[in-house]
């Protein structure tokens, strides 16, 4: 696309979640979270709140090529990335909370943001250029503002426009990245996604790993970190599916220099209701209990199953009047979730 073309398209394409002090806002978030372990966990939730039922996180050491790219920039973000995919596909109200991240923050509270808040912006401690790609968009955060122009924040491409379809097409060096993932993840290739179905069922975020100090961050996550990342996840994988509402199933997935793809881990939870335990109303609660199975698949294929009985319990509003207060003051429902594993007995 020509010069001139790109230009007329901007306004179209504008995209971005950054206000005036987001790179400010961005490094007390991180500076308070210094934990970036919280990362996988952070985006299960996320997944999860937006009615997932699969997770695949997949770690991808190859390198593209960068001779055919949106811009020349953009090359130095063509290696080693994080893959985290669920199969939820965004809503327009995503597509819009997502950007508005950092925007209504008060000054004395960071915290203080909604489902793409703290979640996602744990990302910036491995990556500097988020990408995402769902339902009809394919989108590239760029908080520096360094890859798409002076003051851009970011681009997306949108599938049901003739110009876009045709870049992630014939773009291969820039796409090939999301293109060479999404076969590991659907049963459906590239080209009919964007063709024919101009529609992607599912949410595929890519995390270029920073490989280079930054404005925003001067942590560098090499392949090592990415693995423990994936170490520190496996320890605790049996208990991570036992309080999620919807996803039931994790998958943790390497791709090797040379393209090849090996299994770290599966784990996946079934559900069984006790009719006489499995929902109890009362004046000021409701719970509900159910027996969990877990199954965890481990990188020889190995399979372990454990066995949880599990109750969420909800306080009814109007009983407790400073509980009902702090609720609505944090967004928060005053729910508590406990597991007990039981044996063959």
């Amino acid at each position: 696309m020509s010069s001139t073309s790109r230009q007329k398209k901007k306004k179209k394409n504008k995209f971005g979640a950054t206000s005036p002090p987001f790179i400010d806002y961005l490094k007390e978030i991180l500076r308070r979270y210094p934990d970036g372990g919280q990362i996988l966990k952070e985006l299960i939730q996320n997944a999860d709140d937006a009615g997932a039922s699969r997770v695949v996180f997949i770690h991808d050491e190859r390198h593209y090529e960068t001779q055919s790219l949106w811009t020349e920039e953009l090359g130095k973000y063509q290696g080693p990335a994080l893959y985290a995919f669920n199969d939820a596909a965004f809503t327009e109200e995503d597509w819009e909370g997502i950007q508005r991240v950092g925007r209504s923050i008060k000054q004395d509270d960071p915290t203080k943001v909604g489902r793409f808040g703290i979640g996602f912006n744990s990302v910036y401690h491995i990556t500097d250029l988020p990408c995402v790609f769902s339902s009809e968009h394919l989108a590239i955060f760029d908080p520096l503002k360094k890859m798409f122009g002076e003051d851009e924040e970011g681009y997306r491409w949108s599938l049901d426009d003739k110009e876009d379809r045709e870049s992630l097409l014939n773009l291969r060096d820039q796409f090939q990245p999301f293109q060479n993932v999404v076969s590991h993840v659907i049963s459906c290739s590239w080209e009919k996604v964007i063709s024919e179905e101009q529609y992607f069922k599912g949410t595929l975020f890519r995390f270029p790993l920073r490989n280079e100090a930054s404005e925003i961050s001067d942590n560098l996550y090499d392949s090592t970190k990415v693995t423990q990342l994936f170490d520190s996840f496996i320890v605790d994988a049996d208990i991570s599916l036992l309080f999620l509402k919807n996803v039931s199933s994790i998958t943790l997935l390497h791709i090797d220099t040379n393209g090849f793809c090996s299994n770290r881990l599966k784990v996946s939870a079934s559900n069984q209701f006790d009719t006489d335990l499995s929902h109890v109303k009362q004046e000021s609660f409701d719970r509900k209990t159910c027996f969990k199975t877990v199954s965890h698949i481990s990188h020889q294929m190995e399979e372990t199953r454990s066995q949880w009985l599990v109750t969420s319990c909800l306080l009814k509003h109007g009983y407790k009047p400073e509980i009902d207060s702090l609720a609505s003051k944090l967004s928060f429902y005053p729910q508590v979730d406990a597991a007990f594993r039981i044996d063959e007995d």
